[in-house]
Order: structure tokens, then sequence, then C-alpha cells
């Protein structure tokens, strides 16, 4: 009878001594692992692993890494989204392997105008009809012909803008895969003009842009008529087509 007794209380600690080791089959109860929320665009951040009676080394996961990547314990935002972080610990010892998990909110950026969102970045939008693809603002194929008039590669004039537009569209955009484009200077479009190179490779022959400033100074450029090389002063806020070159 003394020995059943004695069995039964041995079996009893060591059922206690296993359910507070994490044994049976269950790890061991973890400490608090809560949601978190951040920004597009925030520093990464360190993650604070539950308490845990186990002296295993928690290793971090993240369920969506497009949102958010995992090294270590540092955690990198991506994109707007959720994502659930995972911690767990391996089996050491007595103590069974165990984990928790929170949910990551990623919030989308708001941008101030005038820039705008892309790829969790505020960025400067692409002067039109240039339109940003992976990151990079890319002009559309034309039917028109580039022209190559050593040294000189020349985008096709089709379409016009301001000035200020123009430019931008010259020097941020990626044209026919490259680039390095700028605004011609009066000389260059003088130049084009005379060789006639441009005659009959779909090009709109009218009132171009230069980079040289106008008689009024920075608020107006040169313009050079391709249909008849005549070359006039235009206000930066006014309408002429756009002539790329590298």
């Amino acid at each position: 009878m003394k020995i059943q007794r004695l069995y039964s209380l041995l079996i009893a600690i060591v059922v206690l001594v296993l359910a507070a080791c994490g044994g049976g089959g269950g790890g061991v109860k973890l400490g608090a692992f809560p949601a978190i929320t951040k920004t597009e665009g925030d520093a990464p951040f360190k993650l604070t692993a539950p308490s845990s009676a186990s002296p295993a080394a928690f290793a971090f996961t993240s369920g969506d890494s497009s949102v958010a990547s995992v090294s270590g314990d540092m955690v990198t935002v991506l994109l707007a989204g959720t994502s659930t972080i995972t911690a767990g610990q391996p089996q050491m010892g007595s103590y069974n392997p165990t984990s928790t998990s929170a949910v990551l909110t990623v919030l989308a950026r708001v941008c101030a105008a005038p820039t705008v969102r892309d790829n969790g970045k505020c960025v400067q939008p692409c002067a039109a009809p240039a339109k940003r693809e992976n990151g990079v603002c890319v002009a559309p194929a034309v039917a028109a012909s580039v022209v190559v008039k050593s040294p000189l590669t020349w985008m096709p004039v089709t379409f016009p803008a301001s000035y200020a537009d123009a430019n931008a569209f010259c020097t941020t955009s990626v044209i026919n895969g490259q680039t390095g484009w700028r605004l011609p200077t009066e000389f260059d479009l003088s130049n084009l003009y005379t060789s006639g190179s441009m005659n009959g490779q779909g090009w709109k022959l009218d009132r171009t842009w230069t980079s040289t400033s106008g008689s009024g100074g920075v608020a107006s450029h040169v313009v050079v008529s391709l249909a008849n090389g005549s070359l006039n002063d235009q206000a930066n806020d006014n309408s002429a087509y756009v002539a790329c070159v590298r």
C-alpha cells in the first residue's frame, strides 16, 4: 500500500516537473508578444522576445517577406500590409519546442504633394508622358524614329509641354532604354534643322524647346521651329514641342 502511494506521489512529481519544463507534449508557456504597427519607410526595429522558462534561443520569422523581412531579431519594414511574426524556441533538454506569434501591420505612407507613393517611398512624379516602372520614369514607345546625327542622338519630337515639364521629362526619363538625356541648346537644334535629318521620321515639325535662355532671362527660353528654322523667345509657361538629346 505504501509502495503504491509512493509510486503515485512519484508520478505526480514527474507530471509537475514536465509541466514546468514544457514536457509532456506542449512547450512552456510564453509571455506576451503583442501586435506591432509600423508605417512604410520606418527604420528597422528590434523584436523583444516573450518571456520563457526555457533557456533556448528564440528564432523569428516573417509570414510575408514582401511586407517585412526578418534577420536575427531585426525587422525591416517594406510595404503596406500585414505579416505574422513568429517567435519560436527549439527543444533544449527537457524543454519542448514552443512558439507564439504576433501580427505586424504596416501602414501605407502618406506623401505630401507633389510627391507620390512608389514602393513605400515618397518620390517626385514622372513628367508626362513618362510613367514609373520599377522605380524609374520610363518614356512610352512611339512610332516616330530616333535620329542619330553624330555626335548626338535625338529622341523623336512627338508631344508639347511647358518648359519645366519638358526639361524634367528629358533629365529624369529613361528613353529607348537609355538615360542621360537633356534639352538641346539653340545651336544643337538649329544644326539639326539645317541638316534635315528629322524630315520623314514621323516627328512633329513645329516650335521646339531649347535650353538656351531667352532675352527676357530665365523666365523664357528660345524655341526653334523645325518647320522653317525660325528662332523665337517663348515664356516658360507656354507650350512647345519637346526634343531630348544625348
